[in-house]
């Protein structure tokens, strides 16, 4: 993501390949379980078909307009939104991540899709910028850093998400 400033098609496991959104989900329960427990998960539980609903919408954002009745959003308290400036070098706390991440799970659970942006301290973030975001703080949390996390502005879906069947419900993260 940070070279190709694009999120990946898929993320390779030991399963085999993962689809984009479900791995998504995935980290973002990682994020959520570190969030609730303070500490990384040993196993992570997957039980997600290739044609799960979270797997057929791949979320648009488009940082340039103003949110509709039909974005869906993921916000993690804060009460109001600020305008995105391309290349604004932002920086946030893991623990605000960590806070979002609640919310995401919450929303992918009641609408089994991810959001189209997910709201972190009044910013709008892309499902790709929020999944850089995510996977940051997790690699902080491994490594033991306090470091707030640099916003990657502007990363772009994947152009041809894809993927296999999780079949497993447990493995070793």
């Amino acid at each position: 993501m940070k070279k190709n400033n694009q999120a990946p098609n898929f993320v390779t496991s030991s399963l085999g390949k993962i689809q984009y959104q479900t791995a998504i989900f995935g980290l973002n329960k990682v994020l959520n379980y570190i969030y609730v427990k303070g500490k990384l998960p040993s196993t992570l539980s997957f039980n997600v078909k290739a044609s799960h609903s979270i797997n057929k919408y791949l979320p648009v954002y488009n940082s340039g307009s103003s949110s509709s009745s039909s974005s869906s959003s993921s916000n993690s308290g804060s009460s109001g939104s600020s305008s995105i400036v391309a290349g604004k070098s932002t920086k946030l706390s893991q623990t605000a991540i960590f806070q979002a991440s609640k919310n995401v799970k919450n929303y992918v659970l009641k609408y089994g899709k991810l959001p189209n942006y997910v709201t972190i301290s009044g910013f709008k973030f892309s499902i790709p910028e929020y999944t850089y975001l995510v996977s940051k703080a997790i690699a902080y949390k491994c490594l033991k850093y306090s470091n707030s996390v640099n916003v990657k502005w502007n990363v772009k879906n994947p152009s041809n998400p894809s993927g296999v069947t999780i079949k497993k419900d447990n493995f070793k993260v």
